[in-house]
């Protein structure tokens, strides 16, 4: 009988330790996968932040030099004289840097549909159909500056609805 209950203990620590290792097993595995899924998601919301500030950046500097054109352009049309050299040359520079910001605002708003949801990506499709509406208008024909905010502004509490979720 001794035999028999030496059996059975053997068994019985067998069982035992296959059962623990089985659950540790499967512990560490809904540990790692959950690791995995949080790091994910660090990755994704750090793509979102650096995506949200490459779009306020490049909308800062665009909106800024379109201010800056439209009001040397009030300020020549004032003065009810040809614009000087110098005014020439400021002008080219705005555009210069309007243009090159421009291009840098569109591709952070590309980068939109990558990272954020429909809704927001939507926000951004509309304000580059109305950018380009703008860009066929005279200065004077063109939408204020405040307008041009007004779209920025909602772009970016968008993006920043979505990075506190």
């Amino acid at each position: 009988m001794e035999l028999t209950k030496y059996k059975e203990l053997i068994v019985e620590h067998w069982v035992t330790a296959m059962v623990t290792g089985v659950f540790g097993l499967v512990i560490g595995l809904s540990v790692t996968a959950f690791e995995s899924k949080a790091s994910d998601n660090r990755f994704f919301l750090e793509k979102q932040a650096v995506t949200a500030d490459r779009v306020a950046l490049s909308f800062s500097i665009y909106v800024e030099n379109w201010r800056r054109i439209i009001k040397l352009k009030e300020y020549v049309k004032l003065t009810k004289s040809p614009p000087t050299e110098s005014q020439i040359s400021q002008l080219k520079t705005y555009v210069e840097q309007r243009d090159r910001a421009r291009d840098k605002l569109f591709s952070a708003l590309d980068a939109l549909h990558l990272y954020f949801a429909e809704q927001t990506s939507n926000l951004a499709v509309e304000f580059r159909l109305w950018d380009e509406s703008q860009s066929t208008k005279t200065t004077s024909q063109l939408a204020s500056i405040a307008e041009w905010q007004k779209r920025e502004i909602i772009i970016l509490v968008a993006m920043r609805k979505e990075l506190l979720k």
